[in-house]
C-alpha cells in the first residue's frame, strides 16, 4: 500500500502486516489487529487452534477466547470486539487525499492508494536510472584516466629500459675496445722489444686512437701518426703499433676435400656446425655437404639453385642464400640429416648472408641501378630493418654483423673495399688499402674483431673494432683465399681456396 513517510512514522499500524487498520479487532490483552490479518493467522494453524480452543496473541503471547468451542475457526476473528476508536480515526483520514512519496519525488503527483505499485515502481526506476547514469559516467571517466596512466607508465618503462640497454651496450663495447687495444699494444711492444734487444733498426708506425689517448692521458699534440727509425732504447712512446709482419695466425692443417661426385671441385662456402661438424655450400653443383670432425663425408642436400652464402642460425639449423635469386632456404642439420625447414622470399635478389643471433640473419643483395641493400630478417621472413647503399660496380657482396647488432660490414670485391655501417645506414668507416684486392668472405668474432679474405691479394686481414688494421696474414697457400668461418669456442678458422678447390685450410689464433 502506498503511504506517506509521515504516516509511516506517526500512525498506529497492524502488527501483522504493518499497514493501516481495516476492521480493527481487539484481543482481551489489548492488542489490535485487522480482522482479515487475524483470521489469516488463525487459519494458518487451524488444527492447533481448534484443538486448544483458543489463540495466542502474536505480540504478548497471552491466550484469547471470544467464542464457543463449537464455533468454526473461520468465524473466530469476527467474534472479537471492534476497536471503535481506531476505526473512526482511520475512517476520517481515508477521506483526506495523500500523495505517494515515491511518486512525488520525481514530480509525479499521485494520490496514495492501497495499491499504486506501478506508479511507485516508475518513480523509483527514474531515481535508480539517474543514479545509474551518474555512476556509469564516473566509471567511464575513471577508466579513461586509468588507461592514460597505464599508457604513460608503459612508455616511461620502455624509455628507461631502452636507455639502460643502450648504456650497457656502450659500456660493453667501450670495455671490449679498451681490452683489445691494450692487448694489441702490449703484444706489439713485446715484439719490438725483442728485435731491439739485438740492436736491430726497425720501422715503427705509431697511431694514437682517441680511446688510447683518453686512457693514457696523452696530450692533443700526440694525435696522428708518427713514423720513425729507432732501436730498443728509444721506444718509450705508448700507442697502437702497426706491423704487417706481426702475424699471430698459426696454420694447423691442410685438408683434402674428398666428396662423392667431386671430379670437378667447385667454389665452397663453409661454416662450422654443432658437434665439430662442418658444412660446405657447393656453388657449382647447387648442394650443401656435411662432413664430420675428420672431414669425412656424411650426407648432402640438393638446393633449388646455386648457393651464394651460408651461415649457422643455431645448433640445429643453417640458412643458405641462393645466388641472384630472392630466396633463402632454412635447412635442418639435426641427427646428421639435412632437410628443408622453410623457404624465405626476399623483396630483392640476395647474395651474402650472415647470422646475427636470436634466430635472425642479415642478407645483402642487388636492388638495381647500382644500388644495393642489406636487411635484418627473422628466420620466419619478417624484415626487422633494411638499408640501401651505393656500390658503383659491385655484384656479389658478402656481409657480417657484430654481436650487439650495432654494426654491419660489407665487402665490395670489385671496389677492393670493406664498408662498415651503423644500423641506420650511416657509414662508420671505409677500409680500402692498396694491398687489398677483391675482398670476399668476412666474419666478426665475439670481441668485434673483423676478419676477411683478400682473394687476389692472397691475404687474410684482421681489423680492430674501430676499423684500424691489426694484422695482415699473407697466404702462399691458399693462393686465392675465398670463404672464411670461425669456431668461436676453439678460435679455429677454416679458409677455402678458389684456386685449389679440393682443399680447405685450418688456422688457429695464437
Amino acid at each position: 500500500m502506498a503511504i506517506t513517510n509521515e504516516q509511516c512514522k506517526d500512525e498506529p499500524t497492524c502488527q501483522i502486516y504493518l499497514g493501516d487498520f481495516n476492521i480493527p479487532r481487539q484481543l482481551p490483552c489489548g492488542h489490535t489487529f485487522c480482522q482479515n490479518c487475524l483470521q489469516s493467522y488463525i487459519t494458518s494453524e487451524d488444527t492447533k487452534h481448534e484443538k486448544l480452543g483458543h489463540i495466542e496473541c502474536t505480540v504478548c503471547r497471552q491466550t484469547a477466547t471470544a467464542f464457543k468451542r463449537n464455533e468454526p475457526t473461520s468465524k473466530w476473528a469476527s467474534l472479537f470486539h471492534i476497536d471503535t476508536v481506531l476505526q473512526s480515526m482511520f475512517a476520517k483520514k481515508s477521506k483526506v487525499d495523500r500523495v505517494c512519496d515515491a511518486c512525488n519525488s520525481e514530480g509525479i503527483s499521485v494520490t496514495a492508494k492501497e495499491f499504486c505499485a506501478e506508479s511507485c515502481i516508475n518513480g523509483l526506476d527514474l531515481q535508480v536510472k539517474g543514479f545509474s547514469n551518474q555512476i556509469q559516467e564516473i566509471r567511464r571517466k575513471i577508466n579513461i584516466a586509468l588507461d592514460e596512466l597505464e599508457t604513460l607508465i608503459k612508455k616511461e618503462a620502455i624509455r628507461i629500459r631502452k636507455e639502460q640497454v643502450i648504456k650497457k651496450q656502450e659500456e660493453n663495447h667501450h670495455c671490449l675496445s679498451l681490452i683489445h687495444a691494450v692487448r694489441n699494444s702490449r703484444v706489439r711492444m713485446e715484439t719490438v722489444r725483442e728485435k731491439c734487444m739485438n740492436n736491430e733498426t726497425i720501422s715503427i708506425e705509431l697511431e694514437f686512437s682517441p680511446l688510447i689517448k683518453s686512457v693514457l692521458s696523452l696530450s692533443s699534440s700526440s694525435l696522428g701518426k708518427i713514423v720513425t727509425k729507432t732501436t730498443a732504447q728509444n721506444i718509450t712512446m705508448p700507442g697502437l703499433l702497426k706491423a704487417t709482419k706481426d702475424c699471430r695466425f698459426e696454420k694447423v692443417d691442410v685438408i683434402d676435400v674428398i666428396l662423392p661426385d667431386s671430379t670437378n671441385p667447385s667454389d665452397y662456402d663453409v661454416t662450422f656446425l654443432h658437434g665439430n661438424r662442418v658444412m660446405l655450400a657447393d656453388w657449382g653443383q647447387s648442394r650443401c655437404i656435411m662432413v664430420n670432425s675428420s672431414y669425412e663425408f656424411i650426407t648432402s642436400y640438393t638446393l633449388t639453385s646455386s648457393s651464394a652464402g651460408l651461415c649457422v642460425v643455431d645448433d640445429q639449423e643453417v640458412a643458405v642464400s641462393l645466388a641472384y635469386h630472392n630466396t633463402i632456404q632454412i635447412l635442418s642439420v639435426r641427427d646428421d640429416i639435412i632437410s628443408l625447414v622453410r623457404t624465405i622470399t626476399t623483396q630483392q635478389t640476395c647474395y651474402g648472408i650472415a647470422a646475427s643471433g636470436k634466430r635472425e640473419i642479415v642478407v645483402t643483395g642487388d636492388c638495381g641501378n647500382n644500388n644495393y641493400y642489406w636487411s635484418l630478417i627473422s628466420i620466419k621472413g619478417d624484415v626487422k630493418s633494411s638499408q640501401q647503399y651505393d656500390s658503383p660496380s659491385g655484384s656479389y657482396n658478402y656481409i657480417a654483423i657484430n654481436r650487439a647488432k650495432t654494426r654491419v660490414y660489407v665487402t665490395l670485391p670489385s671496389m677492393h673495399t670493406l664498408l662498415c655501417f651503423d644500423m641506420k645506414g650511416k657509414k662508420h668507416f671505409i677500409y680500402n688499402p692498396s694491398n687489398l684486392k677483391r675482398p670476399l668472405g668476412i666474419l666478426v668474432n665475439r670481441d668485434d674483431n673483423i676478419f676477411f679474405t683478400g682473394c687476389d691479394s692472397s691475404n687474410i686481414n684482421h681489423l680492430s673494432p674501430d676499423g684500424s688494421l691489426f694484422q695482415v696474414i699473407t697466404t702462399e697457400v691458399p693462393k686465392q683465399p675465398f670463404a672464411i668461418c670461425m669456431d668461436k669456442r676453439r678460435d679455429m678458422f677454416i679458409v677455402t681456396d678458389l684456386q685449389d678447390k679440393s682443399k680447405i685450410y685450418l688456422y688457429r689464433l695464437k
